[in-house]
């Protein structure tokens, strides 16, 4: 039985680019997250490329960016 990660399989969107910079350890916590994510839906993609999931679970998880953001509108 394979335990189940939080992020489902990528979706297919339009993107945009985008260049940051980030500490190390938080990168190296990235890359071995993106292997899990590569075994679990058996994919080859890098760590910036599921990078736009994670932090769009983030804000969707967060009730009082969600909050403000429906203010916005």
């Amino acid at each position: 039985m394979s335990k189940k990660i939080k992020l489902g399989p990528p979706p297919n969107k339009k993107t945009a680019k985008m260049s940051f910079v980030m500490p190390e350890e938080e990168l190296k916590r990235l890359s071995d997250y993106a292997a899990l994510y590569n075994a679990t839906y058996e994919t080859a993609l890098k760590p910036g490329e599921i990078l736009p999931q994670i932090v769009a679970s983030f804000l969707d998880g967060d009730a009082a960016y969600r909050q403000w953001a429906a203010r916005q509108t």
